[in-house]
């Protein structure tokens, strides 16, 4: 890890993400209360309500970011999404109704989700090599890892001298520090080409980019797999631990930190594995293994049982949030790389919708213990899909032709000749490139 940490770029864009997102984890804490203090009993629909803003947000604003990156300053526009995430959380403590929290959350929620997919792309240009982005999106995910153990932990400790109102405020200067820190990373500046590209068509071009490559379409239903499966951790734990084992709060805290804990190890340890198997066999063997544990978690009894499953479970969901970057990354060509990663974080979060409706509605209908049976079912289901659709010949380089180009083109003389119109080269979907190539092309 020294390598990438002696990137001073980096250390500061690690130290300005990983701030945001502790006071991303203090602002849920917070909203939660804040939620009670608005709607009393019926505070659990509005926390509801809050998630789905977040889902929303995040499949909307996530693709429309890739073309505001193009024709910003890359630093001058991370550092203003932290400030703007500032202003919106020093208006909450003010709101006293439904609506103006609604659009206040949205509005955070929405910022955060042009935060993370540029601050993949610049992650992207800083680290060249595949070895060291592994390492960093690996660092990345530990970053994640820390919002989901530390952020509740330090918001504790703060409710313990503070009211809950005042966590926001902790948060502003959160945001406000991030964004200090950020000031002072060097960001690769990327071509001013790109700058022709409406953010509406990069958003569009990103989504054709995706249906395009075979290895992303496996993706998806890879990702759903993963999704259904650690919907039910971020749902089912406070069911299974106080509801089904009849134990405290204290212990199902001790669930979510098995799970996180998982998550972090699997962080660190990931790029190394990663250098080992293919990417399509650490994305494929997660799915498989967590759309397993969601099955025997219908037949778990008691808390010694269910630990070991949560452990696994984050140490999967982990490594395939980590291989599913560098996939992304080989898919996409210089110019098309930041709409790709929006794209991503657009149908990933798709697929968490998808997995918070199936779990919270097949939970409420069957009861815990056969929803899990039902929803291990529909993610080995997804699994399977992704297997079909995501070839397991999946070279990078393809040999290609181009009958509609004329023969003295300047992309013809690039890659490996084979005759007038056809050659080979790393392939990815661009605008000399619109369709996968088939065996007989």
């Amino acid at each position: 890890m020294s390598g990438i940490f002696g990137n001073r770029t980096f250390v500061l864009l690690f130290g300005g993400q990983t701030l945001g997102l502790l006071g991303n984890g203090i602002t849920i804490v917070g909203l939660a209360y804040f939620a009670f203090t608005l709607a009393g009993d019926q505070a659990s629909a509005l926390i509801g309500l809050f998630y789905i803003l977040k889902m929303l947000a995040f499949i909307t604003i996530a693709p429309l970011s890739a073309g505001f990156g193009q024709k910003t300053d890359r630093r001058l526009l991370l550092i203003g999404l932290c400030l703007f995430r500032a202003v919106v959380v020093s208006f909450l403590p003010f709101s006293d109704s439904v609506w103006q929290a609604t659009i206040l959350v949205f509005l955070m929620h929405a910022a955060t989700a042009a935060f993370v997919p540029l601050m993949q792309a610049v992650t992207s240009d800083v680290f060249p090599e595949e070895e060291e982005f592994t390492r960093a999106v690996g660092m990345t995910r530990l970053s994640y890892s820390m919002e989901q153990l530390v952020s509740p932990m330090i918001a504790g400790l703060l409710l313990m001298t503070v009211s809950p109102s005042s966590l926001f405020f902790f948060t502003i200067g959160g945001f406000v520090i991030a964004a200090l820190i950020l000031s002072g990373a060097l960001v690769p500046k990327r071509s001013v080409d790109q700058v022709k590209t409406a953010p509406w068509r990069a958003a569009l071009d990103g989504i054709r980019i995706y249906l395009a490559t075979p290895r992303l379409r496996g993706l998806v239903f890879a990702d759903l797999a993963v999704a259904i499966a650690a919907a039910t951790i971020f749902l089912n734990t406070v069911v299974l631990v106080q509801g089904k084992f009849g134990l405290s709060e204290r212990y199902t805290a001790i669930a979510y930190a098995a799970f996180g804990i998982g998550a972090a190890t699997s962080s660190i340890v990931s790029p190394r594995l990663l250098g080992r198997i293919a990417d399509r066999t650490a994305i494929l063997g997660a799915s498989a293994i967590m759309a397993a544990l969601t099955f025997a978690e219908s037949i778990t009894q008691g808390l010694a049982a269910l630990l070991p499953l949560w452990l696994v479970m984050g140490a999967g969901y982990s490594l395939s949030l980590i291989a599913a970057s560098r996939i992304v990354r080989r898919s996409a060509s210089y110019d098309g790389l930041p709409r790709l990663f929006a794209t991503q974080v657009m149908q990933s979060h798709l697929c968490w919708l998808a997995g918070y409706a199936l779990v919270g509605g097949l939970t409420a209908l069957l009861g815990v213990s056969l929803a899990a049976a039902a929803l291990g079912a529909i993610s080995l289901l997804a699994f399977m899909l992704a297997v079909v659709l995501w070839p397991a010949d999946d070279p990078e380089v393809l040999e290609h032709s181009h009958a509609d180009l004329p023969p003295d083109h300047p992309h013809l003389a690039s890659g490996i000749s084979v005759s007038a119109y056809r050659h080979s080269h790393r392939f990815v979907i661009d605008d000399l490139h619109t369709s996968w190539p088939k065996a007989s092309d």
